[in-house]
């Protein structure tokens, strides 16, 4: 593995997740939950650091350019305002993708300290959808080419569920077991993603390794890894990508922490961009009182205008 694999970058994560791909803008966005930090690397090899001010899971980005995440906070948009449709009950969103329609976002929560089965698995689209799940820690999830199927995971139970994904009544339908690790030296099962053959690759926390099972549920390819914990992939051309996390890891660890590619993996789509309709979940009346009052200032000569 070690001769077709590289880091992406030299900058580090402590808990690096959530890749993607945007085709739009040919650019690779992930973050790092812990610093609130938001990586996009381009095109040209550059890669800018930003923060949305939130310890973000994931991020998506929206048709009218905004950044949509989720994470301790909840669901925010561009790091200022707090959707106050999501209640979250001592449970954290920690995993979540943009539906290959654009028309919704699922994600799931997991319990804050990683013990109690309080996750939930949700879906924003015409309305905000709660289906109570009780996940210890979700993680996900993954569609096929035609966005009729959904696989995503609770990660310390090992288990990968699959489910039929109704898209114009923006609701679950016969969810079931689709694959389990039984194995200790497999790890826990972490962020995935389907190829242009809908075969699922997974993510192996503490597992150092990518799995490869086709949609009748069968592994077919296994990838070992020179580092412990890979946690999230997409692809970018027939080029994998893939975070990884060096929390509790020596300092010096040469691979954990990175964000690494693998040449010549398999193929698959880019992520899509979530429709804006979402925005009516978020209440902006702060934001343009504030927006009035500044421009109140700004014309009685109280501040200057730059």
């Amino acid at each position: 593995m070690k001769n077709i694999l590289k880091k992406l970058t030299f900058k580090r994560s402590d808990l690096g997740e959530g890749i993607s791909y945007d085709g739009t803008e040919q650019t690779l966005t992930w973050v790092d939950i812990p610093n609130s930090k938001v990586f996009e690397y381009n095109k040209n090899a550059n890669c800018k650091v930003f923060t949305l001010g939130a310890h973000s899971s994931f991020v998506a980005k929206t048709i009218n350019n905004h950044y949509l995440s989720g994470g301790s906070e909840g669901l925010t948009l561009d790091g200022k305002f707090v959707s106050e449709a999501i209640k979250l009950e001592n449970d954290i969103i920690n995993d979540g993708s943009v539906h290959p329609s654009g028309e919704s976002l699922i994600f799931g929560s997991r319990d804050y300290y990683e013990f109690f089965e309080k996750g939930s698995l949700w879906i924003l689209g015409k309305d905000i959808t709660q289906i109570k799940m009780k996940f210890k820690v979700f993680n996900g999830p993954a569609f096929s080419k035609d966005g009729s199927t959904v696989y995503f995971t609770d990660s310390p139970k090992r288990v990968i569920y699959k489910a039929k994904f109704n898209l114009s009544k923006e609701n679950f339908e016969n969810i079931t077991t689709f694959y389990q690790f039984r194995k200790r030296e497999d790890g826990f099962p972490d962020g995935m993603i389907t190829d242009s053959k809908d075969n699922l690759w997974v993510a192996h926390w503490d597992g150092g390794k990518i799995s490869c099972i086709n949609p009748k549920g069968k592994l077919i390819r296994s990838l070992s890894l020179p580092f412990t914990r890979p946690t999230s992939i997409c692809f970018k051309g027939n080029d994998m990508y893939v975070t990884s996390a060096r929390l509790n890891y020596n300092i010096n660890d040469q691979y954990n922490g990175y964000t690494h590619v693998i040449k010549k993996i398999a193929t698959s789509s880019p992520q899509v961009r979530l429709d804006d309709s979402f925005l009516k979940f978020f209440n902006f009346n702060h934001y343009f009182r504030l927006c009035i009052h500044m421009n109140i200032l700004v014309h009685y000569g109280m501040i200057k205008k730059k």
